[in-house]
């Protein structure tokens, strides 16, 4: 089991995220602040993350975030994070 494994099996689901996370287009499609979603992961966690790579979408509510080795990703519903698991390439 990955370091990054350990430090998720840790986190507490479901992770609620403050309003200012999302940018609002039109009534429905949100547009998160990934560096304001970050802040509610633990540092432990934010440290294993490639800070020269952007995130990418993996479907609706889901983002894929590079990490140093391998992908992270992480599924929100409504305002909460409630999955995050991770990807290897």
């Amino acid at each position: 089991m990955s370091e990054v494994q350990k430090i998720i099996q840790n986190i507490a689901l479901p992770i609620h995220l403050s309003d200012d996370v999302f940018l609002l287009l039109g009534k429905k499609r949100r547009i998160p602040d990934f560096d304001l979603m970050l802040r509610h992961l633990p540092e432990e966690l934010r440290k294993h993350l490639d800070p020269n790579a952007t995130a990418s979408s993996g479907g609706i509510g889901t983002y894929l975030l590079p990490l140093i080795e391998g992908r992270l990703k992480i599924r929100v519903e409504g305002q909460e994070i409630v999955e995050i698991t991770e990807v290897e390439y």
